[in-house]
């Protein structure tokens, strides 16, 4: 079952609108010399580049074919930005309300090339990282977290209460170029 809804997340899906109709094509999943992808990478919006990670290694594509970046990553859902992903974090947490074994969160500032521990950051779910202003966040049981220094230091978002899991995650764009301003949706496990 966990095969089949990792092949259905991780198959590429062409849609097509049309006069007002949709069509969805397979494309098939995502696999770069033999390594089938198992998670793709959160990165900055607008930026063109794919990243993926597989079983075997860290892979990109800018459009002009796959390459390998990295090793394979720690586990977890990894988050870049979007400046050639120098800067990329990778953890998770478990579900809040049934508890499990937490995850460290890693941060790598070489493109993913080597990774280390972020010092007491257990169960983070990385969700965005942008390299000019040094900004990152994350979800854990406790709330949404921010990061002003890429990653190394975390505290909550006093406005959002803990107990709510990240959903989904956008950003706006400021006309003045202030920012980032993101819009998060959040979801109750009660």
């Amino acid at each position: 079952m966990i095969a089949s809804v990792l092949f259905m997340v991780l198959t590429l899906v062409v849609a097509l609108v049309q006069d007002g109709y949709t069509t969805q094509a397979s494309a098939g999943p995502i696999v770069v010399d033999g390594d089938t992808a198992t998670r793709i990478v959160t990165t900055h919006p607008g930026d063109d580049s794919l990243v993926i990670a597989g079983a075997s290694g860290l892979y990109a594509n800018d459009g002009a074919g796959w390459s390998t970046i990295g090793p394979v990553p720690p586990s977890g859902h990894i988050a870049a930005t979007g400046d050639g992903a120098a800067l990329l974090l990778a953890g998770d947490h478990s579900h809040c309300m049934l508890g499990g074994p937490g995850t460290s969160l890693h941060r790598s500032d070489d493109g993913g090339q080597t990774w280390t521990p972020v010092p007491g950051s257990l169960d983070y779910r990385p969700i965005a990282i942008w390299a000019e202003p040094a900004i990152a966040l994350a979800s854990s049981c406790a709330g949404l977290q921010s990061s002003f220094d890429g990653g190394l230091t975390w505290s909550p978002l006093a406005s959002i209460e803990p107990g709510w899991d990240f959903t989904a995650f956008a950003e706006i764009p400021q006309a003045d170029g202030s920012g980032p301003l993101v819009l998060v949706g959040l979801t109750s496990e009660g």
